[in-house]
């Protein structure tokens, strides 16, 4: 488990800018990239910060590794980029709950609802 602490969140809210993002999204493993790539991508180019937590049954670090880098990859090198991770045994083993805020936003779109 990797805990997201107070210092965490202050050095992401650091960001001068807009943000985006959402809270306790229930997420199928297997559209995660999807979801990441088609409603959030213009976000990730532009942040300057982005925080996310992965609630999982199962902590698997290959899984994680993957997920982190699918956001880390549409992300330029300034982006301070922090993530957590949670062990739920109560959620489904295909499925994971995450919360994202993503800072340092030069212009939001009309926000995506995931």
């Amino acid at each position: 488990m990797i805990d997201i602490d107070y210092a965490d969140y202050k050095a992401i809210n650091s960001h001068h800018g807009y943000s985006a993002g959402f809270n306790d999204l229930l997420v199928d493993k297997e559209e995660f990239e999807n979801m990441i790539i088609l409603q959030w991508l213009q976000y990730l180019k532009q942040a300057k910060g982005i925080i996310i937590n992965f609630k999982t049954s199962n902590y698997d670090t290959k899984e994680l590794a993957h997920m982190v880098d699918i956001i880390d990859k549409h992300t330029c090198e300034e982006c301070d980029f922090i993530f957590g991770t949670e062990v739920d045994e109560n959620i489904e083993k295909t499925t994971m709950i995450i919360s994202l805020q993503i800072t340092g936003l030069a212009k939001l779109n009309p926000p995506l609802i995931p």
